[in-house]
């Protein structure tokens, strides 16, 4: 393999071409203003190129990030400065004539790139749940090391030999690489724990909404339950903050933190053995099995948990924005 002719450690080129649109869209909170997403595309990338740099002494030639700018994030001059200072060369495709704009002209460049250019040896795709396994196909035939780093990466099971787990990343797994780790989280002995009377007027209320609409999951993600209290109690006094506040100071509930990509994430747990938790668990399975329950929970209420009720990849982006207004503890 050639070195590079001003410094002989670069042993091989690399070049990126990154489904911006594609990528953006999966990384997007589609609650939220989508400045995360740019933000992690951009970091991304940066750890691409410190993973080719220190990994196989190879320096990144070439970065390109194809979108329509004016449909994603909705700013499109920042998105593209960002880009252009992170030396990123934004790609104009206007998806009004053909939505698959984007796709096609990375693929169009991507061949070119790769036809004209020898001395490049790696090509890598950027994308979210595109796999462009034709694009893929021709980069091995014409003897090009091939890396594809998606959001949601195909199967590695496949018999395609150009799908293996030596080419295909998620993008999650090599951004978490170079997050600190977490301390362990605390064990609490819930047998010392002090437990007293509920003292906030939304307390009760609170834990019957949290069995009623919640009651399935062994612990409740922050964030949908905070939406779902401010949704059900229609008082301008009430602070759901606050109330939970006092649940875990009465010794009712507790929180824990849970390590997450793009960010950790808080949890809810009911503490069983507190008296009114009990007491208003047992009047909701009352009202459950008489068939007068609060209205249970439907896909709508479900959304913001995936099939392993786990908490999906949108809601995680805020979820420590909600905690960070809970007071520390």
């Amino acid at each position: 393999m050639a070195k590079h002719p001003h410094n002989p450690m670069i042993t091989a080129r690399v070049a990126l071409f990154v489904d911006y649109e594609n990528l953006h869209q999966h990384l997007s909170d589609r609650k939220q203003s989508g400045k995360f997403a740019d933000e992690t595309i951009i970091e991304l990338i940066d750890e691409l190129r410190r993973y080719f740099s220190s990994n196989l002494s190879a320096q990144t030639v070439s970065v390109r990030a194809y979108a329509d700018f004016g449909t994603v994030g909705g700013n499109s001059p920042v998105i593209q400065k960002n880009l252009v200072q992170a030396g990123i060369e934004p790609v104009f495709t206007p998806s009004a004539f053909q939505k698959t704009a984007a796709e096609m002209q990375l693929a169009i460049d991507t061949t070119e790139f790769m036809l004209t250019r020898e001395d490049v040896e790696h090509i890598v795709l950027v994308t979210g749940n595109r796999a462009y396994l034709p694009l893929l196909s021709l980069i091995n035939r014409e003897g090009k090391q091939s890396l594809l780093v998606a959001a949601h990466p195909p199967e590695t099971t496949t018999r395609l030999p150009f799908i293996t787990e030596d080419n295909v990343m998620s993008a999650f797994t090599l951004l978490s690489r170079n997050r600190p780790e977490a301390e362990p989280e605390p064990v609490v002995d819930r047998s010392k724990v002090k437990r007293s009377a509920i003292q906030d007027r939304y307390g009760i209320q609170t834990i019957e909404v949290i069995e009623s609409y919640f009651g399935q999951y062994e612990e409740v993600y922050l964030t949908p339950l905070l939406r779902k209290l401010s949704e059900l109690i229609d008082d301008p006094d009430f602070d759901p903050k606050e109330t939970v506040n006092d649940l875990e100071a009465c010794g009712a509930v507790w929180m824990e933190r849970r390590r997450g990509f793009p960010y950790d994430y808080t949890v809810l747990l009911l503490d069983e053995e507190h008296e009114e938790v009990a007491e208003a668990r047992a009047r909701v399975a009352e009202r459950t099995a008489a068939g007068k329950a609060d209205v249970p929970s439907t896909d709508e209420d479900e959304e913001d948990y995936d099939d392993d009720g786990d908490f999906d990849d949108d809601d995680s982006y805020i979820a420590d924005e909600e905690y960070d207004d809970i007071e520390d503890r």
